[in-house]
């Protein structure tokens, strides 16, 4: 079940997935409390690890993510604020 649960994470991560994601990865942790006084054994401390690999991938995926987001919408600003200073007449409505 925990193996089934790893790999549906990792499709989900690939898929960028992020509500998805965060959904199973909390079963994953839920999942895996149950095996923590078995880390001793090789197989459990195997799915351990990957478990605290995939939770670092994700960190540097939603980093990266963000980082795109955000350079996106700087950008994105940057652009509207150069077109308003050259034509500074033209007024922007949201009709959000």
């Amino acid at each position: 079940m925990l193996v089934n649960a790893l790999t549906e994470l990792e499709d989900l991560m690939k898929q960028k997935k992020y509500a998805d994601v965060a959904q199973k990865l909390g079963v994953v942790k839920q999942i895996s409390a149950t095996f923590q006084g078995y880390t001793g054994v090789p197989r459990i401390a195997k799915l351990w690890r990957r478990i605290n690999d995939l939770q670092g991938q994700l960190r540097s995926q939603l980093e990266i993510d963000f980082d795109s987001l955000y350079a996106s919408s700087s950008l994105f600003q940057s652009l509207s604020d150069s077109f308003f200073e050259l034509h500074p007449g033209h007024e922007c409505t949201n009709q959000a």
